[in-house]
């Protein structure tokens, strides 16, 4: 069994991570802001104790230090993370246009997941179903040894919630279709927008030789 290709959704994946990562570096800006305030706050610090206590070897080292120190909390931070935003604001903009560009082709690559993920909950639900009816019938035979023990069977635990809980799935089957817009819930694929990449390629490729033909 070979795995579909989804390059397209690949595509995506690494669109969004790019578009993660920019949205991220004015979060990041900001840290490296606040820590050279915190920079500059701790060296201040150090050079008011080491004049409180008369070590001119560290009062020459610090004061070295600080103009560097006030320099890096001079630099354009606003302007950093205002730019930075302006970026990643780009490439969500350049991604959705992609989207746009590519939704049918998109749609149909993820067609085969989204359908496995209705089957996958129908399967949970049916298997459920199973499993409460097998808990329920082994509670009738237990019911039944005690009754002939001369036991009182009204003890036993129930499962009422979950009995409700499995008739209100069962009722739910029918809606539990793969997550997809509502025109592609019934849409039919010919060769050329089929969900498998493969198949596309070939029906494609078809296409082009007719043409040249």
């Amino acid at each position: 069994m070979t795995t579909a290709k989804s390059p397209l959704l690949d595509q995506l994946n690494d669109l969004d991570e790019q578009i993660a990562a920019a949205k991220a570096l004015p979060r990041n800006i900001s840290q490296q802001q606040q820590t050279a305030k915190a920079d500059l706050a701790r060296l201040t610090e150090q050079l008011v104790e080491a004049f409180a206590a008369n070590d001119t070897n560290l009062q020459a080292k610090l004061t070295e230090a600080k103009p560097k120190a006030e320099a890096r909390i001079a630099e354009p931070w606003a302007e950093r993370q205002a730019g930075a935003r302006r970026a990643a604001d780009r490439l969500t903009a350049e991604r959705n246009q992609w989207v746009t560009a590519n939704y049918r082709d998109l749609l149909a690559e993820i067609t085969p997941e989204a359908m496995a993920a209705a089957e996958a909950i129908r399967t949970t639900v049916t298997d459920l179903q199973a499993s409460v009816a097998h808990w329920s019938a082994t509670a009738q035979r237990v019911a039944a040894i005690a009754t002939a023990a001369g036991q009182h069977p009204d003890t036993m635990p129930r499962v009422d919630a979950i009995q409700n809980a499995v008739r209100e799935l069962t009722r739910a089957m029918p809606e539990i279709l793969p997550p997809l817009p509502r025109a592609a819930q019934t849409a039919t694929f010919t060769p050329a927008t089929s969900p498998d990449a493969e198949v596309r390629a070939r029906a494609r490729e078809a296409l082009l030789n007719a043409g040249q033909g």
